[in-house]
């Protein structure tokens, strides 16, 4: 899929096309539709740095959520809200998320085990 064609499915077209053509970084980051911008000198380091960040997360909970991010765009909104709030659900019985709610509760940094 050519990239504007993925950015008109993933805003199912709710921005008129001709915006597309035209957008700047300032416009991507404060429109939501990227997350950071980097300078191209700093890009590597910068995707490093946030691929560290979400290494240091539970990788279950992490698997999980990009399972939940992957599907919303094949299912409708009802079933990508049941299927969020039934993987929600599944990860209180994970030793993690005991560990994250306890290390937030107490102000620590978690120790994940991954179980």
């Amino acid at each position: 899929m050519n990239p504007l064609c993925y950015l008109q499915y993933c805003f199912k077209l709710s921005f008129p096309p001709h915006l597309f053509l035209s957008f700047g970084t300032v416009q991507a980051l404060s429109s939501g539709l990227v997350s950071r911008v980097y300078p191209a000198s700093e890009l590597v380091d910068g995707a490093l740095a946030l691929a560290e960040e979400i290494a240091a997360f539970s990788k279950p909970v992490v698997a999980i959520a990009k399972e939940t991010v992957n599907a919303a765009h094949e299912l409708s909104l009802n079933e990508g809200l049941r299927l969020e709030r039934r993987l929600f659900h599944s990860l209180f019985a994970l030793d993690d998320q005991k560990e994250g709610m306890g290390a937030f509760v107490e102000k620590r940094a978690p120790n994940f085990t991954d179980k």
